[in-house]
């Protein structure tokens, strides 16, 4: 109440008592207007404080100095602490040269021992085969002698002929009673040989590289690309028309268009259809080259290429026709006869002669003749047939 009093004044805090009365209408009245002399001091309702200087603070003359100091020593604080926190383009590079040349080296050693390691496993698997080979070819050899010791022994024990003294004037006969003594025994030794006949154990092995490998058994297919004729022997070209994968299929070994060369037999028998073929070199567009070993076939892997057959029975028939003619005539001529008036006949002069001819061209046809009787058939295979190839061996492309 006092600090309202104080604060607002005397009227006011009547009225706010409900103790005074509203004289603004009284006062309305009269002139409220007041001269004021400024010489005049002024009386308040209450106490006005008193103003408050400021303090005033002493300056110290070195403080700016300090302050300049202390924000340089800021400033080379953080310099050194980002000249240690980053690094330079220069060391940078240098870091990465150094990691690089360290990878190199470490690639560079693996490849060396991984090469040593292939060429170690190559000399061991190529010591395999060699041995592989000598002792096929040692049981070979062991099962050939033991083939002709038995056949000589087979020839001693059992004979087709009966000997006799040559003073009778008999070198051997042969009767009905051996030829079938003879089956029977060939009957007996026959069961004997399949009844004592062994079996051979045979070990499995890995294949070396099956990623590099075309193993036995592979049918290649290709076309011919030169024609045959069996009239002469001589050698064949062929192209692969599918490309080759390797035994586990990752990559392709002879691509298409790989060469094949090989060689054709001409020795064909009467009503003979198919020429043996023996292929024995392939080499791949890239430049690799490889010793095949293997046969030819047809499309249904039946072995020989089959062709069209010339028997040459035009040829044949016509020939011994001629020379039968040839041969004729001078016998015809040496036996013709004169009829006298008596019936009695006689030669006709000359008939000797004509006989001599006709047996001189008898003999020297007859060689002309067997000659060509004697000529083989002949197989015409024409260029772009297309064949197969039978693989007869491993081929491991490096």
């Amino acid at each position: 109440m006092a600090l309202f009093f104080a604060v607002a004044g005397p009227t006011a805090t009547l009225k706010a008592l409900g103790i005074g009365r509203d004289n603004d209408q009284e006062v309305s009245k009269v002139d409220m207007e007041v001269q004021k002399d400024p010489h005049l001091p002024v009386h308040l309702d209450f106490a006005v404080p008193a103003s408050t200087e400021p303090e005033k603070k002493e300056l110290d003359p070195n403080a700016a100095w300090e302050a300049k100091i202390k924000a340089l020593q800021d400033q080379i604080a953080e310099l050194e602490r980002k000249k240690q926190g980053s690094v330079s383009s220069g060391e940078i590079e240098a870091l990465i040269a150094r990691y690089n040349e360290n990878m190199k080296r470490q690639f560079e050693d693996e490849r060396k021992a991984m090469t040593e390691e292939n060429v170690r496993l190559r000399a061991a698997a190529e010591r395999a085969e060699e041995e592989r080979q000598r002792a096929e070819e040692a049981g070979k050899l062991q099962s050939g002698e033991l083939k002709e010791r038995q056949k000589l022994d087979k020839m001693q024990r059992e004979s087709s002929s009966v000997v006799v003294d040559a003073a009778d004037g008999l070198a051997g006969v042969t009767t009905e009673s051996d030829k079938s003594a003879t089956d029977q025994n060939q009957n007996a030794q026959f069961l004997e040989t399949a009844a004592s006949s062994t079996f051979q154990t045979s070990v499995s092995r890995r294949l070396l590289d099956p990623s590099h490998t075309v193993v036995q058994g592979t049918i290649i297919s290709a076309v011919l690309e030169t024609a045959i004729d069996t009239e002469l022997p001589g050698n064949i070209r062929a192209q692969v028309m599918e490309p080759v994968y390797s035994f586990d299929g990752a990559r392709v070994l002879m691509p298409s268009g790989t060469i094949l060369i090989g060689e054709f037999n001409n020795d064909v028998n009467l009503a003979q259809r198919r020429v043996l073929i023996a292929w024995n070199r392939a080499i791949t567009p890239s430049g690799q080259s490889i010793a095949l070993g293997s046969t030819g076939a047809d499309i249904l892997g039946r072995s020989g290429t089959e062709g069209n057959l010339n028997n040459r029975y035009g040829t044949k028939f016509g020939v011994a026709i001629l020379i039968s003619a040839i041969t004729t005539l001078p016998s015809i001529l040496s036996n013709r006869n004169s009829q006298s008036e008596s019936g009695t006949t006689s030669k006709v002069g000359g008939g000797q002669v004509g006989g001599q001819m006709s047996d001189t061209a008898n003999d020297q046809a007859s060689g002309v003749l067997d000659k060509y009787l004697s000529l083989p058939p002949t197989i015409k295979i024409p260029q772009g047939e297309e064949i197969r190839v039978f693989v007869n061996r491993d081929l491991v492309f490096r």
